[in-house]
C-alpha cells in the first residue's frame, strides 16, 4: 500500500486537500474513492509482476525438465532460481540449511549436501556465504 501511495503521491495529497477544503465540509467520500483507486492500481501492479515471475519460473522449470540433472539437483536448482526471481538481495536468499529443510522429506540431508557441493564443483552454483552456507545460481 505504501508503495502505491508513494507512486501516486500527488493524487494522494490532492485527495487530502479536497477533503480539507472548507467548501467540502470535511466530506471524506472523495478521499476514500481516491485511496481505493490508488490501492487498486497497486494491486494490479502486484498481480502483473507476479504473473511475469510465474511465467519466468514455468519457463525455467521446462528447461530443467529437459536437462540431464538428477531429480535432486533439479529440485535444488529450482529452489535457488525461485529465490533469485523473488529476492532482490542475494544475501537474503535461501541458505543451504533452508534448502535441506525444504527437501528433507524427500531426500537425506547428506545427499542434499553432496548434490550442492557437486553443483558448485561444476560451476552451476557459487558459494557466497560460509555461516550459514549460501549458494548463488550462476
Amino acid at each position: 500500500m505504501s508503495q502505491s501511495i508513494i507512486k501516486e503521491k500527488k493524487k494522494y495529497y490532492d485527495a487530502f486537500k479536497i477533503t480539507g477544503d472548507a467548501d467540502n465540509k470535511a466530506e471524506g467520500t472523495f478521499f476514500v474513492l481516491a485511496l481505493m483507486e490508488i490501492l487498486k492500481a497497486g494491486q494490479e501492479d502486484i498481480i502483473h509482476t507476479l504473473e511475469e515471475k510465474r511465467s519466468i519460473l514455468e519457463d525455467y522449470s521446462k528447461e530443467l525438465e529437459q536437462s540431464a540433472y538428477t531429480d535432486l539437483q533439479k529440485s535444488i536448482l529450482f529452489l535457488l532460481y525461485q529465490s533469485k526471481v523473488f529476492v532482490d538481495d542475494p544475501g537474503d536468499s535461501l541458505s543451504d540449511n533452508d534448502i535441506m529443510a525444504i527437501l528433507a522429506h524427500d531426500y537425506p540431508k547428506l545427499a542434499i549436501k553432496k548434490a550442492i557441493d557437486h553443483l558448485e564443483k561444476i560451476d552451476v552454483l557459487k558459494l557466497i556465504a560460509q555461516r550459514p552456507k549460501k549458494h548463488l545460481l550462476l
